[in-house]
């Protein structure tokens, strides 16, 4: 299986449907850690690092070879969300409205498979 397309939403909103509006930390090959806003999810990003509704990483990808696992941090705290890949922060925004909403595991073409999913509340 070659290089895929995926994602983890973020705060979805109803109605549900095949893009719910929602914040997503990406991981299609070679972009995880870019934040696609979808359907306007009321949030700030870094205007020099987006064009439209997609914010680019930080830094280069640091993301592992094909079939060797990666390790993804989101920290959705409050307002502020920060994105970690295999250690490295990629990318922040600010101000995400603080709506209450499940999180999505999200696949596009290609088989992709979540391991060791934790979900820690902030206290």
């Amino acid at each position: 299986m070659g290089p895929g397309n995926s994602g983890v939403l973020l705060r979805i909103q109803s109605p549900h449907k095949t893009w719910p509006r929602s914040i997503e930390a990406q991981l299609q090959s070679r972009s995880a850690g870019d934040i696609w806003n979808i359907d306007k999810f009321p949030m700030v990003v870094d205007s020099e690092r987006t064009s439209g509704r997609h914010t680019v990483k930080l830094l280069p990808s640091n993301e592992k070879p094909l079939g060797e696992w990666n390790h993804y941090r989101i920290l959705l705290d409050g307002s502020r969300l920060s994105l970690w890949v295999n250690g490295q922060l990629q990318n922040t925004a600010r101000w995400c409205a603080e709506m209450p909403g499940p999180i999505g595991l999200q696949s596009e073409g290609v088989p992709i498979e979540f391991r060791n999913i934790q979900l820690r509340p902030i206290k």
